[in-house]
């Protein structure tokens, strides 16, 4: 049809029309009433998500203390230091929010 999409890349990426133009919008719709519900990560495992959360808050931690031994020596922070404090501060939220699992209680 036109389409630079050839039979390889189609069943490469699942892709039942190229993704622009209008006959992409009904292969959507299609696509969400036949997908099967998703499968969350951990299931409802409590002890992989106690180990995984637990682990992740232990990394956004010992990744805290970095930064904050050079900023407790009295050095300016550097781009490079308030980076890993923001990155330690969001290890440390992915493990609260694999502990807490909020998709579990929408159900």
């Amino acid at each position: 049809k036109g389409s630079s999409w050839g039979p390889s890349c189609r069943a490469l990426f699942n892709f039942p029309h190229p993704p622009w133009g209008a006959a992409w919008a009904p292969a959507l719709e299609e696509g969400k009433a036949a997908a099967p519900p998703t499968k969350l990560v951990f299931g409802n495992c409590w002890g992989c998500r106690i180990l995984s959360g637990s682990a992740l808050i232990g990394a956004g931690y010992w990744v805290y203390l970095g930064p904050r031994r050079v900023l407790g020596r009295g050095f300016t922070p550097s781009p490079w230091t308030i980076f890993q404090l923001s990155f330690a501060v969001s290890l440390a939220c992915l493990g609260v929010v694999i502990l807490v699992d909020p998709a579990v209680k929408q159900k």
